[in-house]
């Protein structure tokens, strides 16, 4: 019985010690010191704009930006979502998210020249169905209902 003891002593701290080296591996790893990136690495590389960005003004402020119903981003790999019904008197926004300058046409109208992180936004009026293009000539098809 006496046996039993010192083998289980020995196996819980063998397990104790497993656990602390667990522990300092993990926290070795999210601090970036061993198989990954940092977080503060992340966060110096990721950037929101294009270092080309103008700086903001007045009106990029958010009370002053007009709202909108849809989100629709435009993408290497065209629109996303490709469908998308909305009922007269909405707007979408389309987002330019790729790194070309895009131009975005459709319902008898088009946007400016889009630069990477710009949006146009279009309010449907009429119902019925319109399909926009980008430049790639990738397609959202858009159901406008009442």
């Amino acid at each position: 019985m006496q046996g039993s003891h010192v083998h289980f002593r020995a196996y819980l701290a063998l397990l104790i010690i497993l656990m602390l080296l667990v522990g300092f591996f993990y926290e070795l790893y999210s601090l970036g010191v061993i198989g990954g990136v940092s977080q503060t690495a992340v966060q110096q590389t990721v950037s929101p704009f294009p270092p080309s960005a103008p700086a903001a003004t007045e009106a990029d402020l958010v009370t002053a930006q007009q709202s909108f119903n849809y989100l629709v981003s435009y993408t290497v790999s065209g629109f996303h979502p490709t469908t998308l019904t909305m009922k007269a008197g909405q707007t979408v926004r389309f987002t330019d998210n790729s790194p070309d300058p895009i131009t975005i046409a459709g319902a008898g109208t088009s946007s400016p020249v889009l630069e990477q992180s710009m949006y146009w936004q279009y309010a449907a009026t009429k119902t019925g169905t319109l399909t926009f293009t980008g430049n790639n000539q990738s397609g959202i098809t858009v159901t406008v209902t009442k």
